[in-house]
């Protein structure tokens, strides 16, 4: 671990934001419902998660260019600079 990264948990991130939070699974997220994000937040806890958090975030930006997608957890906080530079992560 890099004493410096303190990984941030999807958890940790929803309790930050004062808005309404609708939680559900990449799988159940409707395009009617991606419309209406403004900000989207995508568990990668574990690296074996990376590359459908990176199909997820890829389908969010084609229905809905102006959402936020952010990403937490310990692969998220590790790798961040690498998911904002080359992948759909705000």
């Amino acid at each position: 671990m890099y004493p410096c990264e303190l990984p941030l948990s999807v958890p940790a991130l929803i309790k930050r934001i004062p808005a309404d939070v609708f939680g559900c699974y990449g799988r159940e997220l409707s395009a009617d419902a991606v419309r209406k994000c403004q900000v989207v937040l995508i568990d990668v806890h574990w690296y074996h998660q990376l590359k459908e958090a990176v199909r997820l975030a890829e389908r969010i930006k084609r229905v809905n260019p102006d959402a936020h997608i952010v990403a937490g957890g310990l692969t998220a906080s590790l790798y961040a600079h690498i998911l904002a530079e080359r992948y759909d992560f705000d």
